[in-house]
């Protein structure tokens, strides 16, 4: 279970795509398809909605069909099909539409349900695009890609004292302080608890000195988190800080921006939330730097229930 964590870094990193949604949310309710339709709102008086996201999901609440449209209108689709194993984890993701190339990705597991390789290739498998194999040993996972032997990445963990993900650190080819490209630190609740109240993430580009620093704090029972994301190079200049507070019916988020040298509110974004946790509609509002507000773009949601 220790590399839990872990793998989930892991399976995104290399490329693997992810499909959306909350399983065990789909799964308690059994959830058979979701469609998600946008208005974008000029006159307060008119919704024309217009379908940019259908789903589907297997008897097990997992995604197995999702189909996405363009937000602004232009035709065509992008259509995305997974694949699981018995175990619950993705084993495949085929991308094919209008819009995109027919790609696959495919992951295999071993014994200990650890993701061990990772391979893309677009059509019939004539031009493979990566190969990647993820070799573990004690707290470490050495990630190569036998399509470009220059690819390596090293992935290093640390746990506290009762076993939780304490620290984890993404290294370019070599173990080191100037290789670190992503360092993520966690902070809990106090123990027995696993409810992470904390994390600290700093990542670099390509080679350069560490540029993005983001803080997230999280109450224990979710209700509210605060985070904050620092330009490293402009000497900490903080960027953006978003605040997420929950009830029982909705989110509420508001996203701020640096601008003109203070911190000044730019969006604002309300889901609407049914007595089962599911979205039923999304408001997103344009906010100016006196905090006056203009709704600008409406999502709603509807399910079908097995």
């Amino acid at each position: 279970m220790k590399y839990l964590l872990l793998l989930s870094l892991l399976i995104p990193f290399t490329g693997m795509a992810q499909p959306p949604g909350d399983t065990a949310l789909m799964k308690r309710h059994k959830v058979r398809s979701s469609v998600a339709c946008i208005a974008q709102v000029n006159d307060p008086q008119v919704r024309q909605y217009r379908t940019v996201d259908s789903s589907i999901y297997d008897r097990q609440g997992r995604l197995s069909l999702q189909r996405t449209y363009s937000w602004y209108g232009q035709p065509g689709f992008t259509e995305r099909r997974f694949l699981y194993n018995s175990y619950d984890q993705l084993i495949s993701t085929l991308t094919s539409g209008t819009t995109s190339i027919r790609l696959k990705d495919s992951v295999t597991y071993d014994a200990q349900h650890r993701a061990v390789a990772q391979i893309a290739f677009i059509g019939d498998a004539s031009l493979v695009l990566t190969d990647k194999v993820i070799a573990y040993s004690k707290k470490q996972a050495r990630i190569t890609d036998r399509k470009n032997p220059q690819f390596i990445k090293i992935k290093v963990r640390e746990d506290d004292q009762h076993g939780r993900l304490k620290e984890e650190r993404l290294y370019d080819k070599v173990v080191s302080d100037d290789s670190v490209e992503e360092k993520e630190v966690y902070q809990y609740a106090p123990w027995p608890s696993m409810a992470v109240t904390g994390k600290m993430t700093y990542r670099r580009l390509r080679g350069g000195p560490l540029l993005l620093y983001t803080e997230e704090h999280y109450m224990a029972d979710s209700s509210y988190s605060m985070s904050r994301t620092y330009a490293l190079n402009e000497e900490h200049k903080l960027l953006e800080e978003v605040h997420t507070s929950r009830k029982a019916d909705s989110l509420n988020v508001i996203r701020y921006r640096t601008m003109e040298g203070r911190l000044a509110p730019c969006k604002r974004e309300v889901i609407l939330l049914d007595s089962r946790g599911l979205k039923t509609a999304a408001l997103y509002y344009l906010l100016d730097p006196s905090g006056r507000e203009r709704l600008y773009q409406e999502m709603k949601y509807e399910y079908r229930f097995n």
